[in-house]
């Protein structure tokens, strides 16, 4: 009673129903290749982002070394004195 009635998407179903139609072995392997397909599209695409984002890390370091590399020597500013002591 559960699995009936308004409150229940059409896709639910009892699991002690069996199946109406059968798959032939053709069928099985052209749905199996079509999945094949749609996952090697879905692995070129992750690899995609996660080579864009390895890339923007190695720029923000990279940006970060030459910044402190600017840092170390522009904005190092020396004191000049005369030799005397001051006390």
């Amino acid at each position: 009673r559960l699995f009936e009635g308004p409150h229940v998407p059409d896709n639910v179903g009892q699991s002690s129903k069996v199946a109406t139609c059968t798959m032939t072995r053709k069928k099985v392997i052209a749905n199996l290749k079509e999945t094949c397909h749609a996952l090697e599209e879905r692995k070129a695409s992750l690899e995609s982002i996660i080579n864009a984002l390895e890339l923007e890390e190695a720029n923000e370091v990279a940006e970060k070394v030459a910044n402190a590399g600017a840092d170390d020597g522009d904005d190092t500013k020396v004191m000049e004195t005369d030799g005397s002591e001051d006390i």
